[in-house]
């Protein structure tokens, strides 16, 4: 039946993007004005929110299947064509989706932690634009991976960067599920086994048809949700004054003041710095960020990319303190309640302005757990079969590959999801140590320091994640149910992702001493951010 193939030529937004995603966008705003007139109504106020937040789910699927592709190069890398400013959308999806599942964790007990958190994770953008994604883009690669392969040499740098990317976005694919399903099924009363599995199929269906295509314009359209979550209710309040008395200059003068760490106080290293050091280096290396810096349309694009990132971000985040100061009179944190506790927003709000609000919540959620499970697909389907077992098969078999591969990691994960006795904010805080031990010395080094070789590199990435993975182990010595570990399973994740960073530079840098100099001609490809025209040539893919 040709009706059930897809269709022969590309399809949706890279031809009208801001077109596309403004009437997602207004078709969703109509939906939401419709159960706010039904409500002013008399409807049942009850019906709105899982209105709204099934319009908001339905809108990220549409927006996956306007982006479907056929090609290897769209299905990976969104054809190169994304404009910086729009990908810098995707990323600052992906930022608001990490600072969710913190707080969903109960992880910032002050404002000044969500802060420094949110500073920490921008720093993290920043080095990326800065230090990373010029010169990886540069190289042209596919993927991470590709790049460490042709600047190292040898297979055995692929793997040991594909097994860091695996577990750093399968632990942050753990944690989207873990939070977001019990709150999916607490607002629509669902069964919570049928909500994981509802929850993991959305994830999954919203990256199938397109890869980074989907991944991407979906991103776009959750941030601006996003957005439109936090400023709406916002307006609102001040509307109608029921904002309560709080003078909103002076309460964020007091958070930003509250947010500077006591350099005084004995714990500041541990309470301030310490975190924001696991933010940056771990942002910084995860492969979920190097994904979206190898699809842009050029050096230049990917250094934007972060950058557009960087400033998403942080109109993200005072929209969303905007919005706190304005629910609570006091504009004390209450981080205890996490998530899961929003009946106060429906007490505050309409109806349709909550499910707004959690429609947002559900977004950033849903945009970290999609390029969660793309990165994590990547892996496999691109560092393992294409490149290591099945270098010449046809594009076509290659992405089908890659499509199952998204379907068996996500029904893995929702398996894991019961059984795993990891909160979420953990499995995020260790997925960043992972990231920063395990990836950043290998991609920094041989980007700038020429001497570095295979052997140095692939010594630098066991011995730096091979500490924060056995920390992360012995801390969670419980790990399906039992007692925790001590010793190092006490140094927590900021201090082993430091460690581990520093063992896997030390090791990188004296183990490629030691050893041998590489050929000159595999030396010159260390430059940095020098001439754009040598680039590293990266095998072409088969039609």
């Amino acid at each position: 039946m040709p009706w059930l193939l897809p269709p022969e030529r590309d399809i949706g937004v890279l031809k009208a993007p801001i077109r596309s995603t403004l009437v997602l966008l207004g078709l969703f705003l109509l939906v939401l004005l419709g159960f706010g007139l039904l409500e002013r109504l008399g409807v049942d106020a009850g019906l709105a929110p899982v209105g709204v937040l099934g319009a908001a789910l339905a809108v990220f699927i549409v927006a996956a299947l306007l982006a479907h592709s056929r090609r290897a190069v769209d299905f990976y890398l969104a054809d190169r064509k994304t404009p910086a400013a729009f990908n810098g959308l995707a990323a600052a999806a992906t930022l608001a989706g990490l600072l969710t599942i913190g707080l969903a964790g109960g992880a910032y007990a002050r404002y000044a932690d969500f802060l420094v958190t949110a500073a920490g994770l921008a720093t993290g953008f920043l080095l990326m634009a800065v230090v990373l994604s010029p010169g990886l883009r540069r190289a042209d690669a596919y993927s991470a991976g590709d790049y460490l392969a042709a600047r190292y040499g040898g297979l055995w740098v692929r793997l040991a960067w594909a097994c860091v990317a695996f577990v750093v976005s399968f632990l942050l694919l753990v944690a989207h599920l873990k939070v977001t399903s019990p709150l999916f099924a607490t607002l629509v009363g669902m069964n919570p086994t049928h909500a994981l599995y509802a929850v993991a199929g959305v994830t999954v269906f919203a990256v199938l048809p397109g890869g980074m295509r989907s991944l991407t314009w979906t991103q776009a359209v959750q941030y601006l949700l996003i957005i439109f979550a936090c400023l709406v209710p916002a307006g609102s309040l001040i509307f109608r004054g029921t904002a309560g008395d709080v003078a909103l200059q002076q309460e964020f003068a007091t958070v930003l003041r509250d947010a500077l760490p006591d350099w005084e106080s004995d714990d500041a290293t541990r309470g301030a710095l310490l975190p924001f050091l696991l933010a940056a280096t771990g942002a910084a290396a995860l492969p979920l960020l190097t994904a979206q810096t190898l699809a842009a349309a050029s050096t230049r694009g990917a250094f934007m990319t972060m950058g557009w990132a960087v400033i998403y971000g942080a109109i993200l985040v005072a929209a969303g303190l905007l919005l706190a100061l304005l629910l609570g009179e006091t504009g004390d944190w209450n981080a205890a309640e996490g998530l899961l506790q929003v009946a106060a927003l429906f007490a505050t709000l309409p109806a349709a302005l909550a499910g707004l609000v959690l429609a947002g919540v559900l977004a950033a959620l849903f945009a970290i757990g999609m390029a969660s499970l793309f990165a994590a697909t990547c892996a496999i389907s691109h560092e393992i079969w294409d490149e290591t077992v099945d270098t010449t098969g046809p594009e076509g078999r290659r992405i089908l590959i890659a499509r199952l591969v998204l379907v068996v990691v996500t029904v893995a994960a929702a398996a894991l999801v019961p059984i795993l006795n990891v909160e979420p904010s953990a499995l995020l805080s260790w997925a960043l140590a992972l990231a920063a031990s395990g990836g950043m010395a290998p991609l920094l080094i041989g980007l700038w320091w020429k001497r570095a070789i295979d052997i140095g590199a692939i010594a630098g990435i066991v011995a730096g994640f091979g500490f924060t993975g056995l920390a992360f182990v012995l801390e969670q010595s419980g790990l399906f149910g039992g007692a925790e570990g001590g010793g190092i399973a006490a140094i927590g994740a900021p201090v082993a992702a430091i460690i581990g960073l520093m063992i896997s530079v030390a090791v990188t840098v004296g183990v490629s001493l030691i050893m041998p100099a590489p050929e000159p001609d595999k030396e010159r490809e260390a430059d940095g951010l020098g001439s754009r025209s040598d680039e590293i040539a990266i095998r072409e893919r088969p039609a």
